[in-house]
């Protein structure tokens, strides 16, 4: 949950950051700068996420949680 929490504050300032490098060096706005803008916000929250995951102590049990997930839908 914290990767999560993390990740997502993560793509918004790195989305804001990144836009606001664009405008200071007169890059047009259009479709390829937005992908640009994305992609690159994309990556920086997967690594925050890869890197919380990686300190964090409690070790996720996929398959737990996994059957919880199909327990709960089957009711």
């Amino acid at each position: 949950m914290l990767s999560l929490l993390l990740s997502t504050i993560a793509f918004f300032a790195a989305a804001f950051w990144i836009k606001r490098y664009l405008d200071e060096n007169d890059i047009n706005h259009g479709m390829t700068r937005n992908i640009v803008v994305f992609v690159f916000a994309t990556v920086v929250s997967l690594l925050v996420s890869a890197v919380v995951d990686k300190f964090d102590d409690h070790p996720v049990d996929q398959t737990a949680q996994i059957k919880n997930v199909v327990k709960l839908l089957a009711q």
